[in-house]
């Protein structure tokens, strides 16, 4: 489910971004979402060097939120493929055959942790 757009006038300007995570900040519980991504990537792009422990800490934050909501549509996705092979599997078992070769695919070119 999409994270819901945050109020214009709560986020920090370009340049001023990594005050936002602070503390308070209007980034530092905002949900996860392209905009905390895109938000997050900047103070990343600005340097890690600059910014207190606090700063930090929320951009940490940040970036967790960004992953545990990527893992989770990951996961929704591969729910949804596994109801369709279920499905396809008692309908036509070609097409789960076919599906099995494109999971294996697509798995062998991720890479390991």
């Amino acid at each position: 489910m999409p994270a819901p757009m945050p109020d214009s006038a709560a986020v920090p300007a370009p340049g001023a971004v990594l005050v936002g995570f602070g503390e308070g900040g209007a980034l530092d519980m905002l949900p996860p979402g392209a905009d905390l991504a895109r938000f997050a990537g900047e103070a990343w792009a600005d340097g890690l060097d600059a910014p207190s422990d606090d700063e930090l800490i929320g951009l940490i934050r940040a970036w967790r939120r960004l992953s545990s909501w990527a893992a989770a549509g990951e996961l929704a996705a591969v729910a949804a493929l596994s109801e369709r092979r279920e499905r396809a599997a008692v309908s036509n078992w070609r097409v789960c055959r076919r599906l099995r070769r494109r999971w294996n695919a697509a798995r062998s070119t991720c890479p390991r942790r």
